[in-house]
């Protein structure tokens, strides 16, 4: 597996997390534009500077994970991708977003890092 491609799946799920925290602070606190149809939604989306740099971060998503899966095992980059994904959202969540961290939740983060590294291991 080549140092590239571990690099750029790092960058994928930089860019991930990013889009998803960026979606949600620009989403945050109007839930209310979804009963005002669909054009006010899209209205909404496209003004939005955070939504918008969420949208760029997921094309720099899959611009960059497509890179990965020519250089990398999916049953290796996908399993890495989603859990380190799911780590960094919920640290952005607890420390940006003031989201609270339970202790299921820990457990929950702890058991996806060890799976991470058990299917990162090299054989």
């Amino acid at each position: 597996m080549s140092r590239q491609g571990w690099l750029l799946l790092l960058g994928a799920i930089l860019c991930n997390a990013g889009a998803n925290v960026s979606m949600k602070a620009g989403m945050a606190g109007r839930g209310a534009v979804l009963d005002q149809g669909v054009g006010a939604v899209l209205w909404t989306v496209a003004t939005n500077p955070w939504v918008v740099l969420g949208f760029a971060l997921f094309g720099a998503t899959f611009v960059l994970y497509s890179a990965v899966l020519a250089r990398l095992e999916l049953s290796v980059a996908y399993p890495i991708m989603t859990g380190g994904g799911f780590l960094l959202i919920l640290l952005a969540s607890v420390s940006l977003l003031q989201e609270p961290l339970t202790l299921t939740r820990t457990l929950g983060m702890l058991s996806i890092a060890l799976g991470i590294s058990a299917v990162s291991v090299r054989r």
